[in-house]
């Protein structure tokens, strides 16, 4: 089984996973209100991803990366997934991202909206997450 984990500084995993998507992440180490997304499984880094925060309310999902050996197997759906759920847990309500237009679709499928079309066919688009309705009758969520 796979572990997801959020840390607060890149390990040997998620720099080795970054490298070889030729991502540059150094502008967000050291930063507050950063985190690095890791799913690994037996050592071996099967996604990764920065997620930021902007204001109380709002994070940005940056670097999104899927090992290779991963891909086609959903591991990007679960990542983002992940991501969205840490922002609950932090108390944000929205989350953006920078995508490409070869992966609208994707995000798309898991409910992002696109808000901006940037350049270079980037577009910005954002997911306002959902939160269980809360029941006054039995006091739970």
């Amino acid at each position: 089984m796979a572990k997801i984990l959020f840390l607060l500084k890149p390990n040997a995993l998620i720099s080795s996973i970054f490298q070889e998507e030729g991502f540059r992440y150094e502008e967000y180490q050291n930063i507050e209100g950063v985190y690095y997304l890791l799913i690994e499984k037996e050592g071996i880094a099967l996604a990764s991803g920065i997620l930021s925060k902007i204001d109380p309310e709002l994070y940005q999902i940056n670097y999104l990366a899927v090992n290779k050996i991963a891909r086609k197997l959903k591991i990007g759906t679960y990542a983002v997934k992940a991501m969205c759920t840490k922002v609950k847990i932090l108390g944000g309500r929205n989350v953006i991202v920078t995508s490409p237009s070869s992966l609208i679709p994707f995000f798309k499928n898991l409910d992002f909206k696109i808000i901006d079309n940037i350049e270079n066919n980037s577009f910005l688009m954002k997911k306002r997450l959902k939160f269980a309705k809360y029941s006054k009758n039995n006091n739970q969520y």
